[in-house]
């Protein structure tokens, strides 16, 4: 029997099913007599969990594949925010309900609000938020969530969820493969179990019943496929396509550490589109030349208020300093539409979206643009604007990023002053005064998916562009022509992000047309880096 789910961490494997069965910490509502013996036992489980996820953060850093994820320093400052304690301690005052009852009551308000986003990625944050539940209340009710699987030989586990402390505590030996009936691509547990090289299929929500301990299964991460019971045939073709993979792995490992040139000698740069610091990892495994994107918006979805400009330092740093001596393009918050958080407001956040959101909201962009230009030890910084309307708008970001340069020096941090400008050219009304805007910049980078929605009028929740090839349209190839040769003319340079940039039917155009570097998926990278060197513009 076949069962789908989708794919999120590439590989086959075939093994035994180990079924997970969920445990539950138990909470009574019961009332208590003493209020502050209660809001200190409070606070003695909030300390003693912060303990212990310094001991796992430590833990973490020690393995090289989750070295860079900064997941448990995430937890930590969830686990110590203020508004969080400050509102259990008013319900245990008002209403005399146990610490644990109290904290369940705010943390399951906090899952519902996340579970209830229609964004993707901040509805897979409730998996944190369960992660840290379960270690203060298990601490509260003295009943912990027992992390030691029982297992004697090379297993597929299959789960309803997984956290990360218990993905941290996975025996990578024996754990080959992992199902699990939700979880989510972008969750800080899959990125865990993605670096940690195993196999993973999530939103298997129909048949997972019918799976159950010591069933053999394959499972394919690549394509989000599991067989159950599989025949002797399915056995064999799913060998021969795992051998297959292999070698093409392998094939394309060579690739790693060389330079993107074409048959006749064009030099290109391949770089990674990422959305968060933790995914600087797999950038760095699959050759990327630099980053071409980091979406930074979603530090903000991942937050219950919005970060510090030492927590955005923390993270912008991280990815600077992984590439030393690479371009690093960080894109400035592109928030608006359905990327708005509920506990999370802008001014004017029904009425604008990119640049001229954030300039609206200055201080937030401001700290943003102080926290960029403190990382920038390297000297290999580009901050990039986002949709930015007017050349109005792009002028007042400049000159907000000269102030936040003169107040940072002025107050005496040392700013690197090798950093560049640029703007996404992801509208017509910027194409039309291209120019214009060339005068002002130092870098474009074309967003193919919002250009093409504002070239053809498309809905912007309508993120399916690709299956029409619109890209390939005569009149959308000679846009994207007129922006490359207008920057060069103008001295500047020009990127491409999105998927349309390993499309092997576009590149060698992108090429022709002299475009200097690529954005894309990591995993995507290997792969377009052999295309292009087969690729021949004589």
């Amino acid at each position: 029997m076949k069962i789908n789910g989708k794919p999120v961490s590439d590989g086959i494997a075939m093994y035994n099913v180990y079924k997970l069965n969920n445990q539950i910490i138990s909470v009574n509502n019961d009332l208590i007599s003493v209020i502050e013996l209660e809001i200190k036992k409070f606070h003695k489980a909030i300390d003693e969990s912060t303990i212990e996820l310094d001991r796992l953060k430590d833990i973490a850093s020690k393995r090289r594949e989750l070295a860079n994820l900064e997941v448990f320093s995430s937890h930590k400052l969830i686990v110590n925010d203020p508004l969080i304690i400050n509102e259990v301690e008013e319900i245990i005052r008002k209403t005399r309900l146990n610490a644990a009852s109290a904290y369940k009551n705010v943390i399951d308000k906090y899952i519902l609000k996340f579970d209830t986003m229609k964004n993707e990625y901040m509805s897979e944050r409730s998996n944190d938020i369960t992660d840290i539940y379960q270690r203060v209340v298990g601490k509260l009710v003295n009943q912990n969530i027992d992390f030691n699987f029982v297992m004697t030989k090379e297993v597929i586990l299959v789960a309803k969820d997984i956290t990360p402390s218990m993905v941290l505590s996975l025996n990578t030996k024996l754990i080959k493969g992992i199902i699990l009936e939700n979880g989510g691509k972008t969750s800080h547990s899959s990125l865990m179990i993605k670096n940690l090289g195993i196999p993973l299929v999530i939103g298997v929500k129909e048949n997972i019943d019918l799976l159950s301990s010591g069933d053999y299964i394959i499972m394919d991460g690549e394509l989000g496929d599991i067989i159950s019971s599989p025949t002797s045939d399915e056995i064999y073709d799913y060998i021969i396509l795992q051998n297959k993979r292999k070698e093409e792995r392998e094939f394309l490992a060579k690739f790693i550490n060389k330079a993107t040139i074409t048959k006749d000698g064009s030099k290109i740069e391949i770089l990674a589109n990422i959305n968060n610091d933790l995914e600087v990892e797999l950038a760095l495994k699959n050759g990327a030349e630099g980053i071409g994107l980091f979406r930074t918006e979603f530090m903000y979805l991942d937050t219950l208020d919005f970060p510090s400009e030492d927590e955005l330092f923390n993270s912008y740093k991280k990815v600077l300093y992984a590439f030393p001596n690479k371009k690093v393009i960080i894109r400035t918050l592109d928030i608006g539409g359905d990327k708005i958080p509920k506990h999370i407001e802008f001014n004017k956040q029904d009425e604008l979206r990119g640049l001229p959101l954030t300039l609206a909201n200055k201080e937030v962009l401001k700290a943003q643009i102080k926290a960029l230009l403190r990382s920038n030890k390297h000297g290999n910084l580009s901050i990039m604007f986002p949709m930015v309307g007017s050349i109005d708008s792009l002028k007042e970001a400049i000159q907000l990023v000269y102030i936040s340069h003169y107040e940072l020096t002025d107050s005496g941090i040392e700013v690197n002053v090798n950093y560049k400008l640029g703007i996404m050219v992801e509208e017509m009304d910027v194409v039309n005064d291209i120019e214009s805007f060339a005068k002002e910049v130092d870098f474009f980078s074309i967003g193919t998916n919002d250009l093409l929605q504002s070239m053809y009028n498309i809905d912007r929740q309508n993120t399916d562009n690709t299956n029409d090839k619109l890209y390939l349209k005569p009149e959308f190839l000679k846009t994207i022509k007129k922006v490359i040769n207008i920057s060069h003319k103008a001295g500047i340079s020009t990127s491409l992000c999105g998927e349309i940039a390993c499309d092997i039917d576009v590149v060698p155009k992108l090429i022709k047309y002299g475009i200097d570097s690529l954005s894309m998926s990591p995993k995507k990278i290997l792969k377009t880096r052999y295309l292009i060197s087969n690729i021949s513009n004589k």
